[in-house]
């Protein structure tokens, strides 16, 4: 009877110990499928048109363009000036030397007009390229703070956008459509943050 009594006491705690296991095992299936609202994001706004305006690489970048606009133009209006030479001297000239004057005036006149076309369209392309260069190292910059500072999203403001006080309805309808924020927290701005770092980089560089 003993013997027999001990098996039963054995078997039962088994039993219970197995369905003990399986409770646990359920109750911490159930917590892990629902985690409850994650957290919320550490967010950041930088201001674009502010970080322009304060990259020193911008302004050098700008002032070498405009020293090659001078240059440009100082082409351009020295064939301006021969191309009045050339028409003085067609008016002074004998009817023998004209159509000989009147080809290199021509020459002159279609010359200074390719390369007036030339020099606007060679600075457009070259401005076009460091606002494409400065941009990416905006990007790049900002994600280094980011992931330095732990920000999360880092988003472009538009909330000092304006909006025109004149103009049709259409052009006002789509300034207003084209801002996404209406009201941002100082707190969240990064744009000095992200303005001193890459003027410190771009000093070290230099």
């Amino acid at each position: 009877m003993r013997i027999a009594s001990r098996s039963s006491v054995l078997i039962l705690t088994a039993i219970l110990g197995t369905a003990t296991l399986a409770f646990v095992g359920a109750k911490a299936s159930a917590t892990g499928a629902f985690r409850g609202p994650p957290a919320a994001p550490v967010i950041a706004v930088v201001d674009l048109d502010a970080v322009l305006q304060g990259l020193n690489e911008k302004k050098d970048r700008e002032a070498a363009l405009q020293s090659t606009l001078k240059d440009l133009q100082s082409r351009v209006t020295a064939l301006g000036e021969e191309a009045k030479n050339e028409q003085a001297k067609l008016e002074q000239a004998t009817a023998a030397e004209k159509p000989a004057l009147a080809k290199a005036l021509r020459e002159k006149i279609i010359r200074a007009e390719f390369e007036k076309q030339y020099s606007e369209k060679l600075l457009g392309e070259m401005s076009g390229e460091v606002i494409r260069e400065i941009y990416l190292k905006i990007d790049a910059a900002t994600e280094r703070l980011a992931k330095q500072n732990g920000y999360q999203l880092v988003l472009a403001s538009d909330e000092k956008n304006p909006i025109p006080e004149r103009g049709s309805t259409g052009d006002i309808l789509r300034s207003i459509a084209n801002k996404r924020m209406l009201f941002v927290d100082p707190s969240l701005e990064i744009t000095q943050e992200v303005v001193t770092l890459m003027n410190n980089e771009y000093a070290a560089k230099k």
